[in-house]
């Protein structure tokens, strides 16, 4: 569990985060039964893990991020794959991601499209948009509620 806030002068605004940890794991064919991803959807992030593609999972804070990419993970683990998770990326860590990743397909990334919560840590939405770009066979999954 976590609590987290941020305070002017950082922020226009007190922003507080309240966190409890997961007590399940779901998996992609629970988001399928739950209507909250098509099969079609659940058969494209299967295919991107076990073609070791790169997934980026976008979203604003508590827009189940975090979940999707547990259910992810939870794939991944069984193909015995090696993977890279980034949180918040700001420039200097988005050049290294690059250095490491750009000859490889293993990476997942977990971002806030609302970058702008994190700008007092240097993190920007320019590693976002710019993603596909340097990672070319990525697949973007956006704001996936839970």
């Amino acid at each position: 569990s976590r609590f987290q806030g941020i305070l002017p002068p950082l922020v226009a605004t007190p922003i507080f985060t309240i966190r409890k940890k997961a007590i399940k794991i779901f998996s992609l064919e629970d988001y399928v039964t739950d209507g909250i991803l098509s099969p079609s959807h659940k058969a494209a992030i299967e295919e991107a893990v076990l073609s070791r593609k790169n997934i980026l999972i976008v979203g604003g804070t508590g827009s189940g991020k975090t979940t999707l990419a547990n259910a992810i993970l939870y794939l991944i683990a069984k193909c015995d794959h090696r993977l890279v998770i980034i949180e918040d990326t700001n420039e200097l860590q988005y050049r290294l991601l690059r250095l490491l990743c750009s000859n490889h397909d293993n990476l997942c990334v977990v971002g806030d499209d609302d970058q702008s919560i994190y700008g007092w840590r240097g993190a920007t939405i320019k590693n976002i948009l710019n993603f596909n770009e340097h990672f070319k066979s990525s697949i973007m999954s956006n704001k996936c509620n839970r």
